[in-house]
């Protein structure tokens, strides 16, 4: 049973048992993390089998610091989950370090705040590609916590996060290269980013793209596609846009607005092609992991 519980371990890495949502804004400074798949997983494997694969395998004692962390199959105690990640990230466990720098930014070991010791913990994991490490390492440089505020290095984070596919931090990057923050101002890459986070179903994203579209930003001028994408970005649940629709609307005849009802389609055809395809590569990955 041991034997097959190492080799469930080597295949799913700890970063999927408690997933960092990138929905969080940089400026969220107290985070708390309740992941429900931590329950369903402790009720689901033997934990004297996990203690045991912990003395030895770093990742083991990387999911058992988190089990520790959140008093789910065992007594929740902190320095006893403190210690598991301590010894995961001294083998270079990226997601261990992420629990480590989350302990020391809510204080959860000493009373305090550690705003600077969860900064270097955070790069220590953004360093070994552990996403939610980059996401908290660019928040980090964004807010000033713990670090002196670099837009420049903030951006460099939210780059390697959106590359790993998440949308928020893809639509972070759209934000960054209009705004020119940290770099120049490039609206045909904000455009490229935004349209990223737009096929992996951003709602805010979308808004933002057809903003684009309706100035001219990085593409063609295009008020139909504007329209259309208000329209999609709606459907994916933002609301806000609904002050927008009816002047963007008005700038339509009848026969562009009822063509872009195809527009609309079209593009959500988009959002479900790549979604499909993104689960693909998630199962493949997992084989060859």
């Amino acid at each position: 049973m041991l034997k097959s519980f190492i080799f469930m371990i080597s295949l799913t890495t700890i970063t999927s048992l408690v997933e960092a949502k990138s929905s969080t804004d940089a400026s969220t400074k107290n985070i708390s993390f309740t992941p429900p798949n931590v329950e369903i997983i402790s009720n689901k494997i033997d934990m004297n089998d996990l203690k045991k694969c912990a003395e030895t395998q770093p990742k083991c004692a990387s999911a058992l610091g988190l089990f520790y962390l959140y008093g789910k199959g065992v007594e929740q105690n902190y320095q006893t989950a403190f210690e598991y990640f301590s010894f995961a990230a001294k083998h270079d466990v990226g997601s261990a370090y992420f629990h480590l720098g989350i302990m020391h930014k809510n204080g959860v070991i000493t009373g305090k705040n550690d705003f600077i010791q969860a900064f270097e913990a955070f790069a220590s994991g953004a360093s070994l590609g552990d996403l939610p490490s980059q996401i908290f390492l660019a928040s980090a440089y964004e807010t000033g916590e713990g670090v002196e505020i670099n837009y420049e290095k903030a951006l460099k984070w939210h780059l390697a996060a959106s590359a790993q596919g998440d949308d928020t931090e893809q639509r972070k990057v759209c934000d960054y290269y209009q705004n020119g923050w940290g770099t120049e101002i490039d609206y045909e890459k904000s455009f490229e980013y935004c349209k990223r986070a737009l096929l992996n179903g951003n709602a805010l994203a979308t808004q933002m793209l057809a903003n684009h579209f309706y100035r001219g930003l990085g593409v063609k001028k295009d008020i139909l596609q504007a329209y259309s994408l208000l329209i999609v970005s709606k459907e994916l649940g933002n609301s806000a846009v609904d002050k927008y629709l009816p002047h963007v609307q008005s700038l339509l005849s009848d026969e562009e607005i009822l063509k872009s009802k195809n527009e609309i389609e079209i593009w959500h055809k988009e959002i479900t092609n790549n979604k499909s395809k993104n689960d693909s590569d998630k199962e493949h990955q997992k084989t060859i992991n």
